[in-house]
């Protein structure tokens, strides 16, 4: 066991090449790859449109790039002024909301390390627990949306 958190310390936490606040999600809205899969869906949708039956011509390629560029560029048109890009669901804002006072109440040191570990994993529990349920086949279901 000592060798594993001697490795944990090392690579982790003490390393100056991967250090905490490069892999760290704390403190982060977003804390998954959910966002980049999502937008390669979309591309390889729209560029699947255009697929001949030998594959993606590169004219093709380089269209489909380049009205993504033009994307870009009204995004950062829409986020200069203050406009939100992310549409997010009330159950994720909610979930959301609860991390980061947690995180500021960590911060604040109103908790302690083994505190701030238990209530995420709380919220996280019942947050699961509601979304797999209504796809589970049992009396959870009824438990979970009588509440």
């Amino acid at each position: 066991m000592r060798k594993l958190c001697d490795y944990i310390e090392n690579t982790w936490i003490d390393s100056l090449l991967w250090p905490p606040k490069v892999w760290s999600v704390f403190m982060q809205e977003v804390r998954t790859t959910n966002d980049v899969e999502g937008w390669h869906t979309h591309l390889a949708n729209h560029a699947g449109l255009r697929i001949s039956s030998r594959g993606l011509n590169l004219y093709i390629l380089l269209e489909v790039l380049n009205e993504e560029a033009v994307q870009v560029d009204l995004y950062t048109k829409m986020l200069e002024q203050g406009q939100s890009l992310r549409r997010q669901r009330k159950t994720y804002r909610e979930l959301n909301e609860k991390l980061f006072k947690f995180w500021d109440d960590y911060n604040k040191q109103h908790l302690t390390s083994k505190e701030l570990l238990e209530k995420c994993a709380n919220i996280y529990t019942h947050f699961n627990a509601i979304k797999y349920a209504k796809t589970a086949n049992d009396a959870r279901v009824t438990e979970i949306e009588t509440e």
